[in-house]
């Protein structure tokens, strides 16, 4: 888990130079359920999921093979993904 949520923040934080303790504490804390705040965390976790995708397609020229293994997701599941986002035309 910890492996995955490092290459997380490297992908969703890559354009930054420095990445602070608050921007971890930020992709933390978006993974706590609350039941009160549950529909707050989802909009969020969407963003989330769509911005990595869509950078690593950038950065793989939209390879979906490559994404796939950089995501760690099967092909079905990115392709799948992609259609909900419309990523690719």
């Amino acid at each position: 888990e910890l492996k995955h949520f490092i290459e997380r923040i490297y992908v969703v934080y890559n354009d930054k130079e420095i990445i602070t303790e608050k921007d971890l504490f930020n992709e933390l804390t978006c993974f706590s359920i609350n039941e009160d705040e549950l529909e707050d965390k989802i909009s969020p976790f969407r963003i989330s999921e769509y911005e990595i995708i869509k950078s690593t397609l950038a950065k793989t020229n939209n390879d979906i093979l490559k994404a796939s293994e950089i995501l760690r997701i099967s092909r079905s599941t990115l392709y799948r993904k992609i259609k909900k986002y419309n990523l690719i035309s």
